[in-house]
């Protein structure tokens, strides 16, 4: 799958985040001044399936514009799995994008997705997730055959 960078604007959050937890997750991001993992998120819906506290963490705290992400087709059951995380609380794909489109998030940690691929580390700079998609031409990132994305959530590079 292939790493792209998108606006979070555009992102849809699912589920609620440990707010000590975000905190804490981008003064790790801050100090290293690197994202190393991408979110992965829902084609077409940009529903946050995996890095809700990543997510938190580069918009709320860090104030970046972009984000590091892999797109999965969430209603292909061959890519992404979920499943919940609390027994207390059963969770489904229709739950998942009902609470994104209706901003009613689930509760905290409720639901487990797993993708059916690999999602190799990105190692992003903190200081190009804030500048335009034509900033980031020529730059590799992560491990192996991972070269800047030609999409750029509607632009092309």
């Amino acid at each position: 799958m292939k790493l792209q960078f998108l606006e979070l604007s555009t992102l849809q959050p699912h589920e609620h985040i440990d707010v000590p937890a975000a905190q804490k997750l981008a003064r790790q991001i801050l100090a290293e001044g690197i994202v190393r993992q991408p979110l992965l998120v829902a084609e077409g819906s940009h529903v946050i399936l995996d890095g809700h506290h990543r997510f938190h963490a580069l918009q709320a705290v860090l104030k970046t514009r972009y984000a590091p992400c892999v797109m999965a087709d969430y209603s292909d059951t061959a890519q992404i799995d979920i499943a919940p995380w609390r027994t207390d609380f059963p969770v489904s794909r229709a739950d998942v994008l009902h609470a994104a489109e209706t901003k009613q998030l689930l509760p905290i940690k409720s639901s487990r997705h797993s993708a059916h691929f690999q999602i190799d580390p990105c190692d992003v700079c903190l200081d190009e997730l804030g500048q335009s998609p034509s900033s980031f031409n020529g730059r590799a990132y992560g491990s192996g055959d991972q070269n800047l994305p030609e999409i750029w959530q509607g632009e092309q590079r």
